[in-house]
């Protein structure tokens, strides 16, 4: 017994195992660099899910790097922490990366997130084995669409063609590959047609280059997600805006630009990218190392093209290479009908054979009659039983052909009853085409602001009540016909919204796409979207039905006309402002300059967008601005300003402050560098030193001449005395010359005291300009040459040493002045401060300015009064009035903290 329980415990532990391993579910982590709703992300998850949809344990993980709308270093940063986050205990099984940003990704942070995880990559652009040298477990898809097949296509479809043109963005790194691939194949091609490229372009400037294209021209779409302004355009938005306008045929590298507006081409599909990137993993899940699975780099590209483009374009599908798929080919009329006309020709066959069987049958029981009544009329006499057994035998045929008929009429009872349940059958499945339709414009009708159903037979346009309420109308308050909606829209978008219609009801469209204004009620008016597409179509007749939604645009209007609106007054104030600026992009070439910059350079625009920084700088080339000044601006963005010697168009140099700054614009950094003619200010610069040295020098020739003329006989008389003394003994003389001696002694100290004040007054140093202003009038006024008056204002608060020095001499200097040229009796001097200026008025009677003392260069002159005063952010005027012959206005701006 106790063995029984033993082998029943260990069989369910088995049993609980078994089930254990089997709920156990793989694990695969498919890791995007691109978002969700992009075409060609989603037809990859449409291939990856192919693959893994019919086999059951397997667990899909999806992830986004979204890195055509994000690229900054801040997102990927959050990301990186997010992965942390996430994924550090998933134990993936495998790891499917789509495109080159995700692989990058996964192999920079294989060791910290998925270590020992093998990687199946696909849509690898420029792939080349060093990108995986030295790792394990990594194999996939590359990615090389070929644009050299489809363009030798498009010469051969087209052999009048004069210019091919290419529409690439230049900004993407796929476009950037395409673009160097064509032209490095094109002189190959031995071909007179010339490739232009429509690159760096705004979304405008590209459709107004795109509508003036002739029949001469086709146009072939690489990618142009991001236009010069840095919008982000998807891929369906491009080419239905380009099959918009564009007057001619328009080829593709990619499928999933097919039946959007394209004819088509070698046509890389998203879908078979992702089937073979899952086939791949599948084998590893299975068991096979990834490193034993060969790179696939074939079988992802296909001729494909689609039936609506070839016919607007007259090409005959005949001239297609006979692997070409064709998409939106109508049916032939045995295509139609081909269930019917098999069963009616079965019918006819039938009938035809059953009349044939019967009429044989007749025809030889009448010959057999014919030999009877021949044999009869022979032997009538003798063979008379022989005769009542032939009219019993011709009895029983005759029933015999009634019943044949009878079976006959059966079968054709029995075909016409067939003939009716296959119509019920129809008429059923009409019903549920029906109840169908009546779902798919309720969604419509959720999903959007609103469906509606416009009857091209009868001019009925219907409108769910949806769009009324969003129009402010009641349903009794509206006419369901087009000629009502028509009136709603508004005057100037009318005759756009007609002419698109009807190009779509005659078929020179492939979709119905509208934008346009319409009223409310109450007035207002909205921008709306509208879209349509066809819902019945009648042989002969072309579209009978159209169905569509409304979408409420106005915010997103709104919001675009606010950013141009921006962009508008950005660019008139980098145009207007007075301060030469030009912008670089990171190798220092010139791609923009405003009007300042070109008057100061003397260049046209068009010469100097083809000079680089350092063409124009005497001191530095381009490659000396790139290794220290861009570096540093790189490492720490800030603002660097350097002093330099620039050149103008003329090849005459000038001295200039460079500033040079980072920006960023779309995703991409460039250098604003403010260019500075700085001639006057160094002008100006010298002016000041050379008056300062020169008011030094003449200050230095007033001392010494002081000390000459004063100190220089006291000394003199003072050695003289003292030289006496030796030659004398009489007292009274000694008495006499010691007498002389100290008042010589004491009149020298007072003559050097004098000097210095006239120097540096002690009264400056101690009490401020004030005090030492009234010592120096108080002195003036003491020996009545001239009368002077000060008032002062706000003066209660010292101001700092350098102002108080500086006024100091300039008013000195200016007392001077009226003292030797003026012959003023009167002069007079007012201080007023206040929070933020110093405003100093000097005036006296005399004779006024003459012409001589302001180029004056002996003392400071005023010329030297004015450069002294600039050295303080100072400022002087002068000029006279009634009463005074000369007035100076002294204004200082004082520094607040």
């Amino acid at each position: 017994m106790d063995q029984l329980k033993k082998y029943v415990l260990t069989g369910i532990l088995i049993l609980v195992s078994i089930s254990t391993l089997l709920a156990e579910r793989t694990k695969v982590l498919i890791f995007h660099s691109y978002h969700e709703g992009l075409s060609w992300t989603d037809n990859v998850n449409k291939g990856i899910r192919s693959v893994f949809d019919d086999r059951g344990n397997i667990e899909l993980h999806f992830e986004y790097l979204d890195s055509k709308r994000n690229t900054d270093s801040l997102y990927l940063r959050k990301l990186y922490d997010l992965h942390k986050t996430k994924y550090h205990d998933i134990p993936f099984d495998v790891i499917i990366a789509v495109d080159n940003n995700a692989l990058s990704f996964l192999l920079e942070h294989r060791d910290e997130f998925y270590q020992n995880i093998p990687i199946v990559f696909c849509g690898i652009n420029e792939f080349s084995d060093t990108i995986i040298e030295g790792m394990h477990g990594i194999t996939g898809v590359t990615e090389e669409p070929d644009f050299k097949a489809t363009i030798e296509l498009i010469l051969k479809l087209h052999p009048k063609l004069k210019e091919l043109v290419i529409i690439n963005d230049n900004r993407t790194f796929t476009a950037k590959i395409i673009a160097r691939h064509i032209r490095e194949f094109w002189p190959f091609l031995q071909t007179k047609v010339s490739p232009r490229f429509l690159s760096e372009l705004s979304h405008s400037e590209l459709i107004d280059h795109i509508s003036q294209l002739n029949d001469t021209s086709v146009v072939l779409l690489t990618v142009f997600s991001v236009d010069r302004n840095g919008r982000y355009i998807s891929y369906h938005e491009n080419i239905e805006m380009i099959d918009e306008v564009t007057p001619v045929p328009v080829y593709g590298g990619w499928e999933f630009y097919l039946n959007k507006g394209i004819v088509g081409g070698v046509l890389t599909s998203g879908f078979e990218q992702g089937k073979l990137a899952a086939g791949m993993a599948w084998q590893i899940i299975q068991g096979q190392s990834a490193d034993s699975i060969p790179i696939a780099r074939k079988g992802y590209n296909h001729l494909k093209f689609d039936y609506n483009q070839l016919t607007r374009f007259d090409i005959n599908p005949d001239n297609l290479p006979s692997e070409s798929i064709i998409i939106n080919q109508p049916p032939n009329l045995w295509q139609l009908y081909k269930v019917w006309v098999i069963l009616m020709v079965f019918f006819i066959l039938l009938t035809v054979g059953m009349i044939y069987l019967n009429e044989q049958r007749n025809r030889i029981k009448a010959m057999r009659l014919i030999a009877m009544n021949k044999d009869l009329d022979q032997r009538v006499e003798d063979k008379t039983r022989a005769l009542q057994q032939a009219n019993e035998s011709l009895f029983t045929q005759k029933e015999r052909i009634e019943h044949q008929k009878r079976e006959l009429d059966q079968h054709r009872n029995n075909l016409m009853a067939l003939v009716q349940e296959r119509t019920s059958e129809l008429e059923a499945a009409n019903k549920k085409l029906k109840a169908g339709r009546q779902r798919l414009l309720m969604m419509l009708d959720v999903s959007s602001d609103g469906v509606w159903e416009y009857n091209v037979k009868t001019g009925s346009f219907k409108v769910s009540s949806r769009t009324w309420e969003k129009l402010g109308y009641l349903t009794h308050e509206v006419e369901e016909n087009i000629r009502f909606m028509l009136q709603l829209i508004h005057p100037d978008d009318r005759e756009m919204v007609k002419k698109k219609l009807i190009s779509y009801i005659k078929g020179k469209q492939l979709t119905y796409k509208n934008e346009f204004r319409i009223q409310r009620k109450d007035g207002q008016w909205l921008w709306v979207l509208s879209r349509g597409k066809l819902l019945e179509w009648q042989a002969n007749k072309g579209i009978a039905m159209i169905v569509g939604t409304h979408m409420d645009i106005t915010e997103r209007k709104k919001s675009e006309e606010r950013l141009r609106a921006g962009e508008r007054r950005w660019r008139a104030l980098y145009d207007q402002v007075q301060e030469s600026f030009v912008i670089c992009d990171m190798k220092g070439h010139i791609i923009d300059s405003n009007p300042a910059a070109l008057e100061t350079l003397g260049y046209e625009p068009h010469q100097v967008h083809q000079l680089a920084l350092g063409d124009i700088d005497t001191l530095h080339d381009n490659d000396q601005l790139m290794s220290t000044y861009f570096k540093q601006l790189v490492a720490d963005k800030v603002s660097i300003n350097y002093e330099t010697r620039l050149t103008n168009s003329k090849e005459i140099s000038f001295p200039a402050e460079v500033s040079l700054n980072l920006i960023e614009f779309a995703n991409e950094r460039f250098i604003l560098a403010a260019l500075r003619d700085i001639s006057k200010r160094q002008e100006v610069e010298r002016q000041v030193l050379n008056a300062v040295i020169k008011t030094e020098e003449k200050e230095r020739s007033r001392f010494a001449k002081d000390l000459h003329d004063s100190i220089g006989p006291l000394l003199s008389s003072l050695k003289l005395y003292l030289s006496t003394l030796e030659k004398t003994d009489n007292e009274e003389r000694l008495q006499k010359i010691f007498i002389l001696s100290e008042e010589a002694i004491r009149e020298a100290m007072t003559t050097i005291r004098e000097i210095s004040n006239n120097l540096s007054p002690q009264t400056l140093t101690d009490y401020g300009l004030v005090s030492a202003l009234n010592a120096f009038i108080q002195r003036l006024n003491a020996i009545n040459v001239i009368r002077a008056i000060m008032k002062v204002e706000g003066m209660e608060k010292r101001l700092p040493n350098q102002i108080e020095v500086s006024l100091y001499r300039v008013i000195t200097e200016l007392i001077n002045n009226t003292l030797k040229h003026s012959g003023a009796s009167e002069l007079y001097i007012q201080l007023v401060k206040t929070e933020e200026r110093l405003v100093v008025q000097y005036k006296d009677n005399g004779c006024g300015i003459q012409e001589e003392h302001f180029k004056e260069q002996g003392g400071m002159g005023l010329v030297n009064i004015a450069n002294r005063l600039k050295s303080i952010d100072g400022s002087v005027t002068f000029h006279s009035d009634d009463h005074w012959a000369f007035i100076a206005k002294i204004a200082i701006l004082l520094k607040t903290n």
